[in-house]
């Protein structure tokens, strides 16, 4: 809300036996009371935290801090045509923009200079031009 930058937020997929057994209405339902939960979200610049080891040698480990940078999305959509589809939240005083799921969220990691040189000649995209 300091920043002025949208919200993007998304339903996580229901999958599973359980989900196969909600009527559409119950499933709607479902996000709408227990959204906290059942969507994500995404604001540009906003902390994060690596939910998963992805290099453990390295410091890229479940916990590890980050900051949010951007999403991918599929085929041609960009961020800027679905702020076309932009509400303006009242109690929360930000403007929410619900998308489709993302292909990936995309983040910069909190790591030593040392573990960011090495995932940088390993072929990782860390926006070293920005570090």
């Amino acid at each position: 809300r300091h920043h002025r930058r949208p919200l993007f937020w998304w339903k996580q997929p229901l999958v599973g036996v359980a989900a196969s057994y909600l009527t559409e209405t119950e499933t709607e339902r479902a996000y709408l009371e227990e959204r906290a939960g059942l969507c994500f979200h995404f604001v540009e610049g906003a902390p994060a935290s690596i939910t998963s080891n992805i290099e453990t040698g390295r410091g890229l480990v479940n916990g590890c801090d980050a900051e949010l940078h951007s999403l991918t999305l599929a085929g041609d959509t960009t961020l800027d045509n679905c702020l076309a589809n932009t509400v303006w939240n009242d109690q929360y005083g930000i403007w929410e923009v619900q998308i489709e799921p993302p292909l990936s969220v995309n983040a910069i990691p909190d790591v030593s200079d040392e573990a960011r040189q090495t995932l940088l000649a390993r072929g990782a995209s860390l926006l070293d031009e920005e570090l």
